[in-house]
């Protein structure tokens, strides 16, 4: 049955171009039924499934709705529908003409399949829906688009053609794909190609015209409407033929005839046609009518020709007569699915650059060694499993581009080696050993071995002119290196322990070692006087070459997590940046500032520091990161002296007033965070302060605000969870303000009911929100970090809604799509019934295929949480992950990633190889995103694809469990370890503040972008209790459960209380110690919160046990160990910190206490302290315990 749907109506005038010379306006349609007609495709099989196929006119602008079978094929099709081909265009950009062989339907299915769509209901359910047409869509008849080049212009118009006659006759003139057509009453049409034509603006006793110089005569064109002239001059002009002419990503399917006029091949040096979908006549169907221009192979006739680009036209075979272009110096044939070159590619005799990167080659013509002026050579991505013999003789090609083939080892003789000054062996099967013999007089300058997953070990010590290796992302254990001309050394994501470079490497610019496991640098870095970047973060470094800090050209130093206590005490360097953060540091050198005049942005976030030393009066200090240390008051005077700085970053300190009449002159400070102290109140000043756009003072202990509305400039205020009793609106909330948060202030009686958008002096104003459903609660935090815009939405649980679904959507650099997701995905979410994984997936799939024309070019991550019956269903698309943190009574709180991390991994690559694309140096698929799962980019279908993620997890319903789900995009997992993520939810049950906590963490840890989290806490609570909320301290929510009946209450008390005697009597009884042998783990890095035991004093230590699990032993160690302090709980750390490389043999056991340098090893503390801990918290506010006397 065949229909015609309701879309736009096509034009009068159809285009037929298959079957003329020169491809011009038809006044005809051809095989087009009315909508009453009906039509049925008979099927080969007479148990084939049957469906409804959508196939489209060659405009696109009507379709029909036909019913076929998975056996039909394109020959039945054709021959029914009276059309030479079917043609399948993928991404609305490549199309195909399908063989007379296929089966459309056939193809569709597997089209949805690879798609995501597991069911072949759904399947053809789909089939024929018209929203598909941006990914896919079969055409009848060769597509073309309604772009530039197809404009179509009519006008009526007075002609005079001829120089010499005079004489002016009436005409309907009509421009159309390069080509005007005159049609005069009476008079054969005249028709005048543009491409060889001269195009100008005339002036005639009749006014204003349009004239058109050809070969043979001229046209004068006087519109009857003046004002279209202007419209037609340019129209023209776009099909002027130049010397250089630029066709890519026009789907052209042939080459447009004005580029095969006499002035195009006269003239025509470039030619670009890049990512079209052009055809070769040896591959067309035989048995229609063929075009006679327009081919690949009539490129050859193009003899003054001198760079093509033919590349990403999936051509399937090399054009013989592209060979005859003997003036070609510049021929780029990549992804073309080339499998062999011919033998005549040696007439191409002037060729000097050749592009065949991203074929199907294994090996190449011995006659390619004829073409003596290439120098030039591009082999990436192809199927070479040994280095083709023929490049051995290409004596002109010095630069080897081998990425991407199937090389398991570089067998080339050392005389051939000797030619060679760049060697890119990337993605590549290199296995063990890689050993360059060179004999003295080698010009091998850069070598990339990246990715190279079985490369354990590089020997190039011979390699005397080596300048720049690049060895990341292997698995190195040795690495050995001639230093004699060395620039530039990258070897991050390694197992190093050590580095060997000899001779040193005088001009070493950069080092990037990074991600490896390595406790020391070399000494002989501190006297390269061109070193400027160093890079050795994630490693194991417990100190620093001694005059590291007096290098005389450092510019960027990055040694965050490491183990480094101290800094050496000689300082004086023009270092512009240092990122010190998560480590051990006390204290900075007293120098510091002074021998840092130049530096412009530091961070020391995650160490032990208690102070910091006095800057010079002129200090260039522009950013300032000292989050999550043991800073106090004391530096506020030290802060005020660096007048240029614009970003302070001080949460999880200690400080407890931040107030300095000096503050007024830091005029160039926009964002403060002086969240998680102990402030009561905020400096009077801070209005004043003229940039100022953020303050953040969440966590702390404030109970007023001063006057922010006089501030001109603040347009975000989080005062969260502190002790704010009564805010007035208008004091603070000042014209530029955009966002206040004021949630979690238990006391606070606020006339904003749970967050959302008002009015506020007829101003929009957002207030933060935070909800409690039946079974849980959830916060969430987000930030734009050093963007412009915020790229991420949320999808949340509407207000009084039993809806428990969650979501994230990251649009990378771009805010439009991650919104129009966003209401899609909530809309789709509204229709369906959302139970399980598969329907959560559905959603997704569909909003992919909805989404329309802006899916094309750009894409979008995308997860949905489901929370259903004890249970959490998940569906992902892209890098958006959620981690599921659990503990018990007799265990503590640990993290589960329930979607594994998405990078590329082999089956992954295989899949984006198959799909015709290629990884670029970092990792991005055809250089455009590092994920291969998203919603949108259907251009670069089939490698990238909207397959969702699926897992399903079962919740604990007991009461003492904990459980919480953490949401959060991709910037936040790269930069927050899972150790600091347990400890912060192990502080508080708040899941607002605790969100709050890890964008903290993330900020001072590193997360310049974007940053999105989502924590919810899961509490099931049983249907004969009542939930009552109290504040603890600090205003966190804490969640006590009381049970209905006075005598129950009691009961259940005197148990607590029994078990806490017995908890007291087994602290009292010897330890068990630990063996010295335990791995390493950095000291606790602390977030300063008022304690849950304030009235305990006693001294605290911590010992560092197996993977970073911090235990308290309070116990009066005074006898045994009078070195150490004794020190009320109240300054003991909040956070628990882990090193990543933990797990590392160390063979020492440490035990850190807060205010001295590490001691021996003492007796670990009994688990059942912990759980004293536990009860005592549980019958906090039910009645008041005085600790024994040893406490």
């Amino acid at each position: 049955m065949i229909r015609y749907s309701s879309e736009t109506h096509i034009d009068s005038i159809g285009y037929q171009d298959d079957n003329r010379h020169f491809a011009t306006l038809a006044k005809k349609t051809r095989g087009w039924k009315s909508a009453r007609d009906s039509e049925s495709i008979p099927s080969t099989s007479s148990t084939s499934s049957v469906g409804i196929l959508r196939l489209y006119s060659p405009s696109g602008d009507q379709s029909r709705l036909i019913t076929v079978s998975m056996d039909t094929t394109v020959e039945e099709l054709c021959e029914q529908l009276r059309t030479d081909y079917i043609f399948l265009q993928i991404g609305n950009n490549q199309s195909k003409a399908l063989p007379s062989s296929a089966c459309p339907f056939r193809v569709l299915i597997d089209i949805l399949e690879t798609l995501g769509y597991s069911s072949v209901s759904e399947c053809y359910a789909l089939s024929s829906q018209p929203f598909l047409k941006h990914i896919f869509a079969f055409y009848l008849g060769q597509p073309h688009k309604r772009d530039e080049d197809f404009e179509l212009l009519r006008a009526k118009a007075w002609i005079r053609k001829g120089k010499m006659m005079k004489r002016w006759t009436r005409a309907d003139c009509l421009l159309y794909n390069h080509t005007i057509r005159i049609s005069k009453v009476g008079e054969e049409d005249d028709i005048i190609l543009l491409g060889g034509a001269r195009v100008d603006r005339h002036i005639t006793k009749r006014g204003e015209s349009l004239r058109i110089d050809t070969p043979s005569t001229q046209f004068c064109l006087l519109f009857d409407d003046p004002s279209s002239l202007h419209g037609w001059i340019t129209a023209c002009r776009k099909s002027e033929v130049t010397s250089r002419c630029d066709l890519s990503d026009r789907g052209l399917l042939l080459v447009p005839d004005h580029i095969f006029s006499s002035k195009g091949r006269s003239v025509l040096t470039h030619l670009n046609l890049r990512r079209n979908s052009l055809l070769i006549r040896a591959n067309s169907l035989s048995s229609t009518p063929a075009p006679l221009l327009g081919w690949v192979e009539d490129i050859g006739r193009l003899s003054l020709l001198q760079h093509l680009d033919l590349s990403s036209n999936r051509l399937g075979s090399f054009p013989p007569p592209l060979s005859q272009l003997s003036s070609l110096t510049r021929l780029s044939l990549s992804a073309n699915q080339l499998d062999t070159l011919p033998i005549h590619i040696r007439l191409l005799v002037n060729l000097n650059s050749l592009d065949l990167s991203n074929n199907w080659l294994t090996d190449l013509p011995f006659q390619l060694t004829e073409c003596t002026y290439l120098t030039h050579l591009n082999l990436s991505f192809n199927r070479f499993k040994k280095i083709p013999n023929t490049l051995h003789h290409l004596k002109g090609v010095s630069v080897w581009k081998l990425a991407g083939n199937e090389l398991i080892s570089f067998d080339v003789p050392s005389e051939i080696v000797q030619r060679i000054e760049k060697l890119d062996l990337r993605r590549n099967f290199l296995s063990r050993t890689f050993r360059i013999l060179s004999p003295p007089g080698d010009k091998l300058e850069e070598i990339d071995l990246r990715d190279n997953p079985s490369l354990s070990t590089v020997q190039l010590m011979n390699l005397s002119s080596l300048r720049i290796l690049r060895a990341d992302r292997l698995q190195l254990t040795h690495l050995q290196v001639n230093g004699s001309s060395l620039t530039h050394l990258y070897a991050s994501f390694n197992l190093l322990e050590t580095l060997i470079v000899m001779p040193i490497p005088q001009s070493l610019h950069t080092l990037d070692v990074s991600h490896n496991r390595l406790s020391s640098l070399p000494d002989w870095l501190s006297d390269l006087s061109s070193l400027e970047q160093i890079d050795a973060s994630h490693n194991l470094l417990r100190t620093l070459p001694i005059r590291l800090l007096a290098a005389p050209s450092l510019r960027s130093l990055h040694l965050h997590r490491n183990r480094l206590i101290a800094l050496p005490d000689t300082v004086d360097t023009p270092v512009e940046l240092i990122d010190l953060h998560s480590n051990r540091l006390q204290f900075l050198p007293s120098n510091f500032f002074i021998g840092t005049k130049r530096l412009r942005d530091l961070n020391i976030s995650g160490n032990l520091l208690e102070s910091l030393p006095s800057p010079p009066p002129s200090h260039r200090l522009r950013s300032l990161k000292a989050a999550f240390n043991h800073l106090n008051e004391s530096i506020i005077s030290l802060i005020c002296s660096f007048r240029s700085l614009v970003t302070l970053h001080l949460a999880h300190n200690k400080i407890h007033f931040f107030d300095d009449s000096s503050l007024r002159e830091l005029r160039l400070l926009e964002e403060i965070n002086l969240s998680s102290n102990s402030l009561s109140s905020l400096s009077l000043t801070i209005p004043a302060l003229p940039a100022l756009r953020v303050l953040r003072a969440h966590s702390n202990l404030l109970e007023t605000l001063p006057t922010l509305a006089n501030s001109r400039s603040l347009t975000v205020i989080d005062v969260s969870n502190n002790r704010l009793s009564r805010v007035d609106t208008v004091r603070c909330t000042g014209s530029t303000l955009r966002q206040l948060d004021l949630t979690c202030n238990t006391h606070l009686t606020f006339n904003q009911s749970n967050g959302g958008t008002t009015s506020l002096d007829n101003r929009p104003l957002s207030f933060v929100r935070l909800n409690q459903l039946n079974d849980f609660s959830y916060g969430f935090s987000q930030s734009a970090g050093n963007k412009n815009k915020l790229c991420i939405q949320q999808i949340l649980p509407p207000i009084n809604s039993s809806s428990s679904l969650f979501g994230m959507i990251d649009g990378g650099s771009n805010a439009q799509i991650a919104q129009e997701i966003k209401k899609m995905v909530t809309g789709i979410c509204t229709d369906e019934c959302l139970s399980t994984c598969d329907s959560l997936s559905r959603s997704i799939l569909h909003t992919h295929i909805s989404i329309g024309p802006m899916g094309e070019k750009i894409g979008a991550n995308v997860l949905l949480c489901l929370i259903r019956d004890s249970s959490v269903h998940i569906s992902s698309c892209g890098s958006i992950r959620v981690s599921l943190l659990s503990s018990s009574p007799s265990s503590p709180l640990s993290l589960s990633h329930l979607l594994p991390t998405l990078e590329i991994d082999e089956s992954e690559y295989t899949r984006v190889r198959h799909g015709g694309s290629i990884l670029d140096e970092n990792n991005r698929i055809d250089g455009v995103t590092v994920h291969p799962r998203q919603i949108g980019l259907t251009y670069l279908f089939p490698s990238v694809v909207p397959a969702p993620i699926t897992v399903s997890t079962q919740l604990s319903m007991r009461m003492t469990n904990s459980q919480y789900l953490v949401i959060a995009n991709d910037s936040i997992w790269r930069v927050i370890p899972d150790e600091v993520i347990t400890s912060i939810l192990s502080e508080t049950s708040n899941p607002h503040v605790a969100a709050k906590s890890l964008q903290d963490a993330a900020e001072a840890f590193g997360c310049a972008g974007n940053a999105s989290i989502i924590v919810i806490r899961l509490s099931p609570v049983p249907s004969s209790s009542s939930v009552s909320a109290r504040s603890d301290s600090k205003g966190v929510l804490n969640s006590t459960v009381v049970v209905d009946g006075e005598e129950t209450k009691l009961k259940a008390i005197e148990e607590r209380l029994e078990k806490i005697s017995q908890v007291i009597a087994s602290i009292d009884s010897p330890p068990t110690v630990f063996p010295s042998s335990l791995p390493f783990s950095p000291p606790p890095l602390p977030i300063s919160s008022p304690p849950l035991y304030s009235n305990l004093s006693s001294s605290s230590l911590y010992h560092i046990g197996p993977r970073g699990s911090l235990h308290s032993t309070v116990k009066d160690m005074q006898s045994s160990t009078p070195s150490i302090t004794r020190r009320s709980l109240s300054t003991s750390p909040s956070l628990r910190w882990e090193d990543p490389l933990s797990h590392l043999p160390d063979h020492s056991s440490t035990v850190y206490n807060r205010n001295s340098s590490p001691v021996p090893s003492q007796p670990p503390p009994d688990p059942s302290r912990a759980r004293f801990h536990a009860a005592r918290n549980a019958l906090q506010g039910n009645l008041r315990l005085n600790p024994p006397s040893n406490y």
